[in-house]
């Protein structure tokens, strides 16, 4: 059977090429922030979770004829995963009065729809997958007072303690991680309002006497290894099936404190991480609708989000 025009125009280079520019270009901040791309050679295979009773730890890189060479890798749990399978459709309709030049248009078009969609769902699979690793019991509970409503205490006191639990976290890879914040949005608003705080903040260049613009990427700078902290600004529907909408953040109360690699690998003791195919994100392609009365573009692609090193990250709920 002959090829169809979509499915001629769905394989060109340069399509793809878009598809997957969008792709590396599109992750929300958030999600890319907390649980970084790993990019890996096969959808299946293993990584290392670190646990209290397997931690990362300093190799010895020393040989000689009289000892075995070390092995790396064997001081965690080797824990499979699986980048499940992921897709998005995009109807085309009136192929056959479009031009190849209007169909891939109309694809790229589509490619940058189906992103954002795949996109707000990765944020919050990430978010969530986050939480839950970090239940608000036990030595990872923090309970806190920024808002002052009965007093405040300091955030970056309460930070930096957090700080140096996450550094201690990642055992002997704590040195040369990345310390990363993630503040929920009430949680920021708490922070930068809070006495111990706005107070630091250095006026902006032409704002009128007196008032400082604080803003979260500076924020860092007052804690201990210079962070690199983020505010989370997704909101999503709590309102039960059939209520009326009822709009809250994801993150609200909460910051989350851990460590990463900007580039995370399978063995590193990262708090989280994406497990993606290389190169094989948003591929797209075409497919004829079940009733032979159409075709439809599609865009596919497969990651699997793991939490490797819960003990490199803490939680704060903001009361």
């Amino acid at each position: 059977m002959a090829e169809s025009i979509l499915s001629q125009v769905s394989s060109r280079p340069t399509l793809r090429e878009y598809a997957f520019g969008l792709s590396q270009s599109g992750v929300l901040p958030l999600a890319g922030f907390i649980a970084p791309t790993c990019t890996v050679s096969k959808s299946v295979g293993f990584f290392l979770r670190y646990t209290d009773k397997a931690r990362f730890r300093r190799q010895d890189t020393r040989y000689s004829l009289d000892r075995p060479v070390t092995q790396v890798g064997r001081e965690g749990l080797h824990v499979p995963y699986n980048c499940t399978p992921h897709a998005l459709d995009f109807p085309i309709s009136n192929l056959e009065k479009m031009e190849a030049e209007d169909i891939e248009n109309e694809l790229m078009e589509g490619a940058r729809i189906l992103q954002e969609a795949a996109a707000l769902d990765h944020e919050y699979s990430v978010i969530n997958s986050a939480l839950a690793a970090l239940p608000q019991s036990g030595a990872q509970y923090n309970a806190t007072q920024w808002s002052g409503s009965t007093g405040f205490s300091n955030p970056i006191a309460d930070l930096d303690a957090a700080i140096k639990k996450v550094i201690l976290g990642a055992g002997g890879g704590g040195s040369n991680m990345k310390i990363r914040i993630a503040f929920g949005f009430t949680a920021w608003l708490n922070c930068k309002n809070n006495p111990n705080i706005s107070d630091k903040f250095v006026v902006a260049a032409g704002a009128p006497p007196g008032i400082a613009v604080p803003t979260v990427d500076m924020f860092g700078k007052f804690l201990m290894r210079n962070p690199q902290c983020m505010e989370a600004a997704m909101v999503q529907d709590v309102a039960p099936e059939g209520k009326l909408q009822s709009f809250g953040f994801l993150l609200d109360n909460d910051v989350i404190v851990f460590a990463c690699q900007d580039e995370p690998t399978r063995l590193d003791p990262s708090f989280m991480k994406t497990f993606r195919l290389a190169d094989k994100f948003m591929v797209p392609g075409s497919y004829v609708r079940p009733d032979g009365r159409g075709e439809v573009a599609k865009f596919d692609w497969s990651e699997d989000i793991q939490n490797t090193n819960t003990l490199a990250a803490f939680r704060l709920t903001i009361s």
